[in-house]
């Protein structure tokens, strides 16, 4: 089904509108307030266009994250949820603390963590975490047999020193976790211009010239470094480093391979001003190849060097424990988002129905739910499914406008006329 991006750009739109709208009250509300004769007759005017002009950014900002969060949420959870093989995609992962208490999440500095949490990504002992760290739009899934989880960063460092205050980016780009097959005792890094944590680590070269010019290899041990760092792993590092730009980052702890990409930009950035098209879906499919190309490259599906306690020690469910078992609500989007739809007949109207996919995460999901859960997990799923039959047409493409919304744009553009005669007549009479 190709989804439709109409309403999102007319969205975007007016957002943009309205932008320009208070930039040029601004412009006026300075003319007015420098060039008028009559202090007594520009003071109001200049009052009324400072007003238009906050009233306008008021509107443009809270329309263009409402187009964002709809964006997210709806056309690119699905796009996502169909171009990894059992993905989730949420834009806010919350602690199961603050999950719990909607309140908290308002109130909470833990709030900034709405993707993998700081601890996680302090795990891969390099990735660059400041005083303002931020992660959101969280992924995690099953890609052949090795589980991942995923989200952008954006951490910077703030310092204040003699009453002046600067920003500094350390890391903005997508940091990703994926299950390890070679299960080791220690740390292996291969970095491009990144530094790791620990000064304890001594840095090792490998035999390849080339990659000693690329990365910067660390490990706890030499002799653990080229047991993973094999002339085949080499080449796939290498592969990986020329097909995505940006700095890149490889560390191997435990039983986690953590890889962390700088692109200086957010992966699943929603443009203000160009519209959201193929093209835009295509280049956020760009950026996600990598999962695809990091388990086929470093073949992370080939348990060939786990031995079997090992193997036991990590034996993976059939089912795997992902963010659909996190809490009901992501259970219940993901189940009505891959059932199949039923158009309507003479004698039945169009339905959504179980497939094998959908079958199988509802029995995992309800298998050890309380029956207060339980009901709470129907009642939801059932509003989803009503919901999705709603915003699809017989013929199971998506609507492209509700009423509510076009009235909310018919509202909104005589708004913008109010406005726009407004700052019109204030400067025509100042």
């Amino acid at each position: 089904m190709t989804p439709s991006f109409t309403r999102y750009n007319i969205l975007k739109t007016f957002a943009l509108i309205f932008t320009l709208i208070s930039i040029a009250a601004f412009v006026a509300f300075f003319v007015v307030l420098f060039t008028a004769e009559d202090p007594e007759v520009a003071g109001p005017r200049a009052f009324a266009l400072f007003g238009v002009a906050f009233a306008s950014q008021i509107i443009g900002t809270a329309l263009f994250y409402y187009t964002k969060r709809r964006f997210k949420r709806g056309t690119l959870h699905d796009y996502l949820d169909n171009s990894i093989e059992h993905a989730v995609y949420r834009p806010r992962r919350n602690p199961p603390e603050i999950e719990k208490h909607p309140f908290k999440r308002l109130f909470s500095s833990k709030n900034q963590q709405k993707g993998l949490f700081l601890n996680e990504i302090g795990a891969s002992q390099f990735v660059p975490l400041g005083n303002d760290n931020r992660t959101y739009d969280f992924i995690e899934g099953k890609i052949e047999s090795v589980k991942f989880i995923s989200s952008d960063l954006w951490s910077r460092e703030r310092t204040s020193n003699d009453g002046k205050s600067s920003v500094r980016t350390l890391f903005r780009g997508r940091v990703i976790i994926f299950d390890f097959n070679k299960p080791i005792k220690g740390h292996v890094l291969a970095l491009e211009k990144f530094k790791p944590y620990s000064k304890g680590l001594a840095k090792v070269d490998t035999e390849s010239i080339e990659f000693n010019k690329t990365f910067n290899t660390y490990a706890s041990d030499a002799q653990l470094l080229f047991y993973i760092l094999t002339p085949q792993m080499i080449e796939a590092l290498m592969e990986l480093e020329r097909n995505h730009p940006g700095r890149i980052g490889f560390s191997f702890v435990g039983r986690k391979l953590y890889v962390a990409l700088n692109l200086g930009r957010d992966t699943l950035y929603l443009p203000k001003i160009r519209f959201i098209n193929a093209n835009y879906l295509e280049t956020i499919k760009k950026d996600f190849d990598i999962f695809h190309s990091m388990v086929q490259a470093m073949r992370l599906d080939d348990d060939l060097f786990m031995d079997e306690d090992d193997a036991e020690d990590e034996s993976m469910e059939d089912d795997y424990t992902m963010a659909e078992t996190y809490n009901p609500k992501t259970a219940a989007q993901k189940i009505a988002g891959v059932m199949d739809f039923n158009p309507p007949s003479d004698t039945s109207p169009k339905t959504l129905t179980h497939n094998d996919e959908s079958q199988r995460l509802y029995d995992f999901a309800t298998k050890n739910m309380k029956a207060s859960d339980k009901k709470q997990f129907d009642q939801r799923l059932e509003h989803l499914i009503r919901l999705r039959l709603f915003k699809t047409t017989d013929t199971g493409e998506e609507k492209p406008l509700s009423k509510g919304l076009g009235c909310l744009l018919v509202a909104a553009s005589i708004a913008i006329i109010i406005l726009i005669a407004l700052i019109v007549s204030c400067v025509a009479g100042g």
